[in-house]
Parts: C-alpha cells; sequence; structure tokens
C-alpha cells in the first residue's frame, strides 16, 4: 500500500488534469471497495483533496464537482471528526457558486451565446449533486460520532 499511497499523492498534485481526474477516481474507488486502506492515511488525503479543492477546483467547474465527489467517498470511511469544518466550507463555497450561476441560468437572463445557458445549468446541477453527495458521505462517516454531529448542527 506504502506504493499506492506514493502514487496516488504524487498524482493529487499532477499539473496534468487527466492524470488528477484518474487520481480522484482511483481514491474514489479506494474509499468505497476498501475503507480501512483509506483510513490509515485518512488525513493526509483530507489535506490534499481540501487543497485540491481550493487551487485546482476553483477554477473549473467539472474538476470541482470531482473532487467534491471524491470527498464524499471518502468521508463514509468515518472518523471525519476533525475535518468537518473543512468539509462545511467547501460545500458553502460550492452552494454559493452554484446559487450564481443558477440566477446567471434563469429564464430570464439574457443568452450569452449559443448553449451557454446549458452549459451553465449542467453545472449548477453537478454542483448540487456533489453536494448532496458530500453531505451523504459526512453524515454516514459520522454515525456513532455524537462529537461530530454537534459540529454539523452549528
Amino acid at each position: 500500500m506504502a506504493e499506492l499511497h506514493s502514487v496516488l499523492m504524487n498524482c493529487l498534485q499532477a499539473v496534468d488534469e487527466s492524470v488528477f481526474s484518474m487520481c480522484l477516481t482511483l481514491i474514489s474507488d479506494i474509499a468505497q471497495s476498501f475503507p480501512s486502506l483509506m483510513a490509515e492515511r485518512l488525513d493526509e488525503y483530507m489535506n490534499l483533496l481540501d487543497l485540491a479543492y481550493w487551487t485546482k477546483a476553483a477554477a473549473e467547474g467539472s474538476t470541482q464537482v470531482q473532487v467534491m465527489t471524491c470527498i464524499g467517498d471518502v468521508a463514509l470511511e468515518g472518523r471525519m471528526e476533525k475535518h468537518v469544518g473543512k468539509i462545511i466550507k467547501i460545500m458553502d463555497n460550492a452552494l454559493l457558486l452554484a446559487s450564481k450561476s443558477q440566477t446567471v441560468c434563469s429564464p430570464q437572463s439574457p443568452q450569452n451565446g449559443e448553449g451557454k445557458n446549458d452549459d451553465e445549468s449542467e453545472i449548477t446541477l453537478s454542483l448540487i449533486e456533489a453536494i448532496c453527495d458530500m453531505w451523504t458521505g459526512l453524515f454516514q462517516g459520522l454515525r456513532g460520532e455524537d462529537k461530530g454531529m454537534q459540529m454539523v448542527q452549528k
């Protein structure tokens, strides 16, 4: 697992978007299939995913959704108590972006070119779906952790 972990850590910091995307998919698959492997390095993965969201994903909607979905999958593993604040900040930011995008996509707003509103609507829906995935992962990952649930309720 040490070799795989090293590869994943390097891929999460990759400049190439396709490598980064494949890495997110692999991390999601590992989190879902082998949660005990994810647990060994949970803090490292969460810190890198948080960093990835605020650096890489901030520029592009589809990457943002991928990072959020991956975080939701990792959160399912549990022991997320110390990461609740980071996850909620990401969800708040995504919700803000989705609401801004929804305003741009409303039927009353003028078209900014052929298909522009359709693209914006797709990104908005994807962001909302990713937010729901993150909440699901967070709630399921916090089951049985009273202190973590208290943090979410604040």
